[in-house]
């Protein structure tokens, strides 16, 4: 028999998650709904009385709780007047209308294999997951690093506290993907960010997903805009690395050399959707 815990204070929860003798499981919401039968653990923990469920803006960051949902991402007007307005439109479009309501951020790094778009603006955006320890202390851990490429895991005493994104105001972003039809889920997307001035993009950001087993910041592509500069040549160059980071699988919804050429079209076209922003 499953055990479940709702604890009102982060003490008695963490002490929970910290039991020896009991594999206890966080429940973070995916955007997919989960069987009981599928959290892998045997005792089940909710985390709706620790008040992690609020979005706090600072000068220099802006913080999630990781209790977050995306409707709550999807229908902020703040959070929309941010980098575009992409984790908004990531957030839509990962789910059905109901789900948004119960599926979390924690829920999306705990499960980001599918959908990712919101990973995706986060790998972008430099996010950090805060992490709770077991003795109370708070570390913050890259997106990147916490995903393990698809796979994360939260180690046993644990607890996603908040994600937190740096506040740049010239960061913009361009959101793009394919689908069979827009209300369908992507079968290649992408999320690339540049912290503009003229002509220029500094801190150029990509990531993809559909071109890989999972979401991916492409370095290689990332490193090819030589000297910042985004230029017709530049472009190209970037697009040349593409095949050097792309290992994509075929499947019923697309074949891998057609997910291989859409990473290419996309990444293309929101490059030049950025050159236009920082022209301008």
């Amino acid at each position: 028999m499953t055990v479940f815990y709702r604890p009102d204070t982060i003490k008695k929860t963490l002490k929970i998650l910290g039991n020896p003798d009991q594999n206890c499981v966080p429940l973070y919401y995916p955007p997919r709904a989960k069987h009981i039968s599928q959290w892998d653990g045997d005792a089940l923990m909710d985390l709706s009385a620790l008040n992690f469920d609020a979005i706090k803006i600072r000068k220099t960051e802006i913080l999630f709780g990781s209790l977050v949902s995306l409707e709550t991402i999807a229908k902020s007007d703040d959070i929309r007047s941010l980098w575009n307005g992409v984790l908004s439109e990531a957030a839509k479009i990962s789910t059905t209308n109901a789900m948004r309501n119960l599926s979390t951020i924690g829920g999306v790094l705990m499960n980001p294999l599918f959908p990712a778009e919101v990973v995706l603006v986060l790998l972008v955006l430099d996010a950090k997951v805060v992490l709770l320890q077991n003795n109370g202390k708070e570390i913050r851990v890259p997106v990147e690093e916490f995903l393990q490429d698809g796979y994360p895991v939260l180690q046993k005493g644990c607890l996603i506290k908040e994600v937190s994104i740096p506040l740049n105001s010239r960061t913009r972003c361009v959101f793009d993907r394919v689908a069979c039809t827009k209300s369908n889920a992507s079968i290649v997307s992408l999320v690339i960010r540049g912290d503009l001035t003229q002509k220029k993009a500094y801190h150029l950001r990509v990531a993809v997903f559909g071109a890989n087993s999972f979401p991916k910041r492409y370095h290689q592509v990332e490193s090819a805009l030589e000297n910042d500069l985004i230029t017709v040549q530049g472009i190209q160059q970037c697009c040349k690395k593409i095949s050097e980071e792309t290992a994509p699988v075929s499947d019923f919804r697309a074949g891998a050399e057609y997910r291989t050429a859409m990473a290419e079209v996309l990444i293309r076209r929101s490059l030049l959707a950025l050159r236009k922003m920082a022209v301008g």
